[in-house]
């Protein structure tokens, strides 16, 4: 969730009274209440900082593994599968 959409789902669940559980915090929020409210808001950045933390170690690990590991693709009808760098180009079964 972005925080946006975060901020978004807080105030549309605030003016629709509706409350929100947390269920790793084992509690149910009400955003009519002003600190509640806040709470949810400081919940909302905590995780889009988590899910960009994430996000970035996830794209780190990929371009680490893109020169580490063989991968391959189908490429107008031939198997590509490029090795630190080579590339070895070999006929794909049809």
């Amino acid at each position: 969730m972005t925080l946006g959409n975060g901020f978004t789902l807080v105030t549309m669940c605030k003016f629709a009274g509706v409350k929100i559980y947390i269920h790793t915090k084992r509690k149910i929020f009400d955003p009519a209440n002003p600190l509640e409210e806040n709470d949810l808001h400081n919940e909302a950045v905590q995780s889009a900082r988590r899910s960009a933390e994430i996000s970035e170690a996830v794209t780190r690990e990929m371009k680490v593994n893109l020169v580490l590991q063989p991968q391959a693709v189908i490429f107008e009808s031939s198997l590509v599968v490029a090795l630190s760098g080579s590339v070895l180009v070999a006929s794909s079964p049809v």
